[in-house]
């Protein structure tokens, strides 16, 4: 399922993402986010969509709307 869609406080693994495009994979770099990051969404931003994530249960990232649509998870 896509990162966007995942409730508050739940556990999940990255297990893909939906673009491929330089861009994309250079931003999630830098975000630390690659296939199999264990993460965990902490809030969900009802005004712009935007997702706060906990990375290996230590490093908060917020994420937009749109980049988190991009990223798919299992729950874990």
């Amino acid at each position: 399922i896509r990162l966007q869609e995942l409730p508050e406080l739940t556990h999940a693994v990255v297990t893909g993402v939906g673009d491929q495009s330089s861009s994309l994979l250079e931003l999630l770099s830098k975000k630390k986010i690659s296939i199999g990051t264990r993460l965990q969404v902490m809030q969900r931003n009802s005004y712009d969509g935007s997702v706060e994530i906990k990375i290996s249960n230590r490093l908060l990232v917020t994420l937009s709307d749109q980049l988190a649509h991009k990223i798919f998870v299992t729950r874990s």
